[in-house]
């Protein structure tokens, strides 16, 4: 992999894959592999729909794995605000929390949770529910376990996904920017933790236009386990 955020360690508990980790299997290498390919795609699907391609592009030439913090020691301080957290006062007075696109939540301090991986999880997950016979599209028969439906599971990382990126209203609050482009308003977010969208507007408005002119937000509509 190359500089993507996520890896294979961020699919555990309610996103749990199994043989996520890659070992001397051949059959098990297959599945981590298979991972990885979903990884590099989707990661990158959905920052380039959360961010707008242009605002996606500027980040991305600013990781690198290598580093503690997953910057190159050149980036502005805004990067590591937006990728790994910041605490900040808003322009209401309240103290406020963007947790990172990736956090840590872990005892032994390494980022092992992200909406990416949520995101990732609910496209594996609906991939691989069903494959392609030579009568359509089949579901695979469990052999010594007792197979049940991964809807629920897969819709929960869903909503996770947009409770983080976006908030939880359903129908955000739409306008048009003077220069043209579309801007989103969200509220319902509460206990002082934001949203990516929220941060982004408020690192805006706080320090002049972070990352403005090149946000282009998706509004991204809820699911319910019927996938609609």
């Amino acid at each position: 992999m190359a500089n993507e955020i996520v890896n294979n360690k961020y699919f555990k508990g309610e996103i749990y894959i199994p043989h996520a980790k890659p070992t001397v299997t051949g059959s098990v290498v297959g599945i981590g592999n298979e991972l990885i390919g979903f990884i590099q795609k989707y990661e990158k699907d959905c920052l380039v729909k959360s961010f707008g391609y242009s605002l996606y592009k500027e980040f991305y030439e600013q990781l690198d794995s290598t580093q503690d913090n997953g910057l190159k020691v050149t980036a502005d301080e805004k990067w590591d605000f937006l990728l790994n957290g910041k605490e900040y006062t808003n322009e209401a007075g309240d103290d406020v929390v963007w947790e990172g696109i990736r956090r840590v939540t872990t005892t032994v301090e390494q980022y092992d949770s992200s909406f990416l991986a949520y995101y990732i999880y609910w496209y594996y997950e609906k991939n691989f529910d069903t494959t392609r016979g030579g009568v359509g599209d089949v579901k695979v028969e469990a052999k010594n376990a007792t197979r049940f439906s991964p809807n629920q599971k897969i819709t929960n990382a869903y909503q996770n996904f947009i409770e983080i990126v976006q908030g939880c209203e359903s129908a955000p609050d739409v306008y048009v920017k003077e220069n043209g482009m579309v801007g989103v308003d969200y509220y319902g977010q509460s206990g002082g933790v934001i949203t990516l969208y929220q941060f982004i507007r408020d690192m805006n408005s706080i320090n002049g236009d972070d990352y403005y002119d090149k946000f282009s937000p998706k509004v991204w509509g809820e699911i319910n386990q019927f996938g609609i």
